[in-house]
């Protein structure tokens, strides 16, 4: 997990979680609406990968789908 990642959200704070579910708020990773899940859906994103990164969040053990950041890929873990 990253401490100092900020996601592209509406308030900069939200972590992301995989959600069972078809709509739109869980695909996104919200467990409710909420203004930032409406506001990304607007964007045209339609699921985490579109707008978070998991490793950074800490929310990706297990999910060999999902692609490293930047940020992640230049991590040099000591």
């Amino acid at each position: 997990m990253n401490e100092n990642y900020k996601p592209s959200c509406l308030c900069g704070e939200c972590k992301p979680r995989n959600m069972l579910g078809m709509s739109a708020h869980k695909r996104l990773g919200f467990n409710s609406p909420n203004p930032c899940s409406r506001a990304l859906y607007e964007q045209g994103h339609r699921s985490i990968r579109d707008w978070a990164c998991m490793y950074c969040t800490g929310n990706a053990e297990g999910w060999t789908h999902y692609e490293k950041c930047e940020q992640c890929i230049n991590e040099v873990v000591e």
